[in-house]
């Protein structure tokens, strides 16, 4: 039985990440979307609450390993701006499994030009989006050294099945 994959979105709102983990998702059988979003949704009824970060957190986590531990890949789509919260993450995984980091990088006025066009009812004030976009650039250095194999997607506009082939298996 082949290892499964955990691939871990990186980037700040607004950058396309959940777009692309969607996308990955279903185009690959067994690989499965992990966010913490759903689970905000699920325990507060709102996408936007922070209030319950640390049960929001521990039932992605949950669930990732429980998808891993049953052998499926998993997309795990959260900012993971920060080295510390990326190894937080790692060091959450149960079962050995191929980690891969899907970095997708776009421009600051990209990311806030999204942000406020939503229409699903996210809302990320700006100031927050700035603090994210920052943390990045500051951590991309760590992320772009880590022993893990690091996806670059820049300035992403629509993806499609051939380009996620493309970036994941080359």
């Amino acid at each position: 039985m082949r290892e499964p994959v955990l691939y871990i979105m990186v980037g700040c709102s607004g950058s396309g990440k959940s777009t692309i983990a969607e996308a990955i998702c279903r185009t690959y059988k067994d690989t499965y979307l992990v966010s913490p979003d759903n689970f905000r949704k699920l325990l507060c009824n709102d996408v936007n609450c922070q209030s319950k970060n640390k049960q929001v957190f521990d039932r992605a986590y949950l669930t990732m390993n429980y998808f891993l531990k049953l052998g499926c890949n998993v997309v795990f789509d959260a900012t993971n701006v920060s080295a510390i919260g990326r190894n937080k993450l790692i060091k959450k995984v149960e079962i050995d499994c191929e980690i891969k980091f899907i970095y997708v990088k776009v421009d600051l006025r990209v990311a806030l030009d999204r942000v406020k066009s939503r229409t699903n009812g996210q809302v990320v004030p700006e100031d927050v989006v700035i603090s994210q976009y920052e943390k990045l650039q500051y951590s991309e250095k760590y992320l772009l050294n880590c022993p893990f194999d690091v996806i670059v997607i820049k300035n992403n506009k629509e993806i499609d099945v051939k380009t996620i082939d493309k970036l994941l298996f080359t």
